[in-house]
């Protein structure tokens, strides 16, 4: 794992057999009749295949006082994680270039303030082959990488002193102007400081 953020969450289901055979009735689902999975078992869903199954999943952990409705819940939650499984791409099972881990580890300890150049020159190697190699292995640009840092950072420096101005918090995070940060904020978390309560 390259990263994880504040708000990391893993969801885990174990079903049993008798369960996944009553549910797994269609051509599609049979692989998971299986006693053993054929094949690499991870896949890279996509954003919105994602964010589906996150809301899913929490929609489900909500049903805690109506046994009904989370069983029926677990079937199609079972069915829904296998589609998405079978439609996403692969992730091949192999290590980070070292250039690309030590570019991760340069930002995620602050050094996000550098230029792409620089950063290419400190990971040892060319600025176009980290560009390309960096959203490859991990899934999300180098851009993408250190706005979710600072993001990170704020939130932490947020937590330790609540009561510290926006502004300071956000510069001191790596963002260069409130702007900045206001923009990089929605983008991430989905609603503006304001809405998100700071």
């Amino acid at each position: 794992m390259i990263e994880q953020t504040a708000d990391f969450a893993m969801w885990i289901a174990v079903f049993r057999r008798r369960a996944v055979k009553r549910w797994a009735v269609d051509r599609a689902a049979r692989p998971l009749l299986q006693r053993e999975l054929q094949g690499e078992a991870c896949r890279r869903l996509v954003r919105q295949e994602l964010e589906r199954s996150e809301q899913l999943f929490q929609e489900l952990a909500a049903t805690d006082c109506d046994p009904g409705l989370k069983n029926a819940g677990l079937g199609y939650a079972l069915l829904h994680a296998w589609k998405c499984f079978e439609q996403a791409a692969a992730v091949p099972a192999q290590a980070l270039h070292p250039a690309v881990e030590r570019a991760a580890k340069i930002i995620r300890s602050g050094g996000d303030g550098y230029s792409l150049q620089e950063l290419a020159r400190q990971a040892g190697i060319s600025t176009s082959r980290l560009s390309r190699l960096f959203p490859q292995q991990t899934g999300t640009t180098i851009v993408e990488f250190r706005n979710r840092q600072r993001v990170q950072r704020f939130q932490q420096e947020r937590e330790r002193n609540p009561h510290r101005n926006l502004l300071d918090a956000a510069l001191d995070a790596g963002f260069g102007s409130y702007a900045q940060f206001h923009r990089v904020f929605r983008e991430m978390v989905g609603c503006s400081p304001k809405e998100y309560g700071l």
